[in-house]
């Protein structure tokens, strides 16, 4: 499992998603949860945590903004920093939500 995790943090690395010291033990990355659903997630994978789709939605917005502020440029030559703003909406309100990656475990039989 070590290697997976040095492959996901080197591709999140790779995609200037996060900044070049960042690991998956790092205390950003961390989410304090009970200790049943904590080994529900990271060991057996029965669940994964994201964004609501309302906070995914502006996001995405986002996203398409600084591609046509990357387009509009016209200078794929020179690198091109996105300019998030991560201080404001709709990244410091985004709301989450669990999904169930294996819901048979959890309903009655």
């Amino acid at each position: 499992m070590p290697h997976a995790n040095y492959e996901v943090e080197l591709s999140l690395r790779s995609l200037e998603l996060v900044r070049y010291d960042f690991t998956l033990d790092d205390t950003t990355n961390l989410t304090r949860l009970d200790r049943t659903l904590h080994t529900s997630l990271d060991k057996f994978g029965f669940f994964a945590v994201t964004c609501s789709i309302e906070s995914l939605t502006k996001i995405i917005e986002k996203v398409r903004e600084e591609n046509t502020e990357w387009l509009r440029r016209d200078n794929k030559v020179q690198r091109y920093y996105r300019g998030f703003d991560l201080s404001d909406p709709p990244f410091v309100d985004a709301q989450y939500e669990m999904v169930l990656l294996h819901p048979e475990h959890f309903l009655p039989h």
